[in-house]
């Protein structure tokens, strides 16, 4: 990094941590570049669908740093709901023995990888995102799932807390805990007023059709 031009990073908020890690790059010119921003012929909100938060989901890598588990420690106090676990990884086994532990087998389906095509259709067809995750550089999966106008419950970390205060409705947890959850999930902000608010501000912020004129500009 020292010996760049330009160092392109994925967010505002890693930005300022390559800034506050990294003092040299204080005097370089860090371009913010969302990974590729979203497609958004693919990923597109359903205007028809009405929102209820009776469906979950999560989709992404099956690790610890997840914290899928507490997503399934709520669902015995919240019977009516069900969830949707989207992905592959060296979690698997220990979560589908946390859901026989739980007696929760008839609420949770666990699905592989999906393509982009068939990952926004399942967006469509829940009705919030969990995604607890103790790190993320840019945390595309939310993004991706208000592109389809999904309401999101999301961990405290600086790129979730970028897509608060840059002005999505996001509702985030208080702390790593699957009691912080049940209560979000209790009472997750579905933005009744306009329900398509986020989806339309993804694609005026991350389309990728956008974003990509910006990396050109890098390189001229």
């Amino acid at each position: 990094m020292k010996k760049s031009d330009k160092i392109i990073v994925p967010s505002q908020s890693y930005k300022i941590f390559l800034e506050t890690n990294f003092k040299f790059a204080l005097d370089k010119d860090v371009v913010v570049y969302p990974s590729g921003g979203i497609d958004c012929n693919i990923f597109y909100a359903n205007k028809n669908k009405r929102l209820n938060c009776y469906r979950l989901g999560f989709a992404g890598r099956l690790v610890r740093s997840k914290n899928i588990h507490l997503i399934l420690e709520t669902l015995p106090y919240i019977n009516d709901y069900t969830l949707d676990i989207i992905g592959e990884g060296p979690e698997l086994q220990s979560l589908q023995l946390l859901v026989n532990k739980l007696n929760i087998q008839d609420r949770v389906l666990f699905i592989g990888a999906k393509s982009q095509r068939d990952l926004a259709d399942w967006y469509r067809n829940i009705d919030c995102l969990i995604y607890p995750s103790e790190s993320e550089s840019l945390g595309l999966v939310p993004i991706e799932a208000m592109a389809c106008g999904v309401s999101v419950i999301l961990s405290d970390i600086p790129a979730f807390r970028e897509l608060k205060s840059t002005g999505f409705i996001v509702n985030i947890i208080d702390d790593m805990t699957a009691r912080a959850i049940y209560e979000k999930i209790k009472h997750v902000e579905i933005y009744d007023s306009n329900p398509f608010f986020n989806s339309n501000l993804v694609e005026k912020l991350y389309s990728s059709d956008n974003v990509k004129k910006d990396l050109i500009n890098v390189f001229k």
